[in-house]
């Protein structure tokens, strides 16, 4: 194991706003992307800190990869166990890239912070939408975490599940 996806945090690294600008139109909107990150990144880095997975960019795949499987699938969360076995396996596949070792650290956190956003968005618009029992919105919620597994991870989200009590990608 060498831990590619490993980096060293960067306070200037501001990711909320990279977001509010890129995806929010109006003040309100650019607001509320930059709550809805800051309450993600504060639940990510408790949990983070728990598990191991502090500063490496293995933890934000697993976190965004239970995330948009959970909404997709509209289903119950992996496992700890299972999250745990597949942050291990992103952890390889990350020290499989050679360009990992080279990245900078911006570069990683950047990344890492991009998914965790993207879950918070994924979990409150699904939590909303089951909220209010919303049946077109909890379909709105299963396309775009589709989109961002496709955009991600490279795959069909059907392709995405939990088999045998672990997160497993066909």
């Amino acid at each position: 194991v060498r831990n590619y996806g490993l980096f060293r945090a960067d306070a200037t690294v501001d990711t909320g706003k990279a977001l509010a600008d890129a995806l929010g139109d109006t003040p309100e909107e650019k607001a509320l992307i930059k709550q809805i990150y800051a309450a993600t990144k504060t639940l990510y880095e408790k949990e983070a800190a728990q598990r191991g997975w502090k500063n490496n960019l293995a933890g934000g795949l697993t976190f965004f990869t239970a995330t948009a499987m959970t909404v997709y699938h509209n289903a119950e969360e992996p496992s700890d166990e299972a999250a745990n076995t597949y942050y291990k396996v992103m952890n390889l596949a990350l020290d499989e890239i050679p360009e990992m070792a080279t990245a900078a650290n911006k570069d990683k956190q950047g990344l890492n912070n991009t998914l965790v956003g993207f879950s918070g968005m994924l979990l409150a618009i699904h939590a909303e939408a089951q909220q209010n029992n919303d049946a077109d919105a909890l379909a709105r919620s299963k396309t775009l975490a589709g989109m961002l597994i496709e955009m991600v991870l490279k795959t069909n989200p059907e392709n995405l599940k939990i088999e045998n009590g672990q997160i497993v990608m066909k």
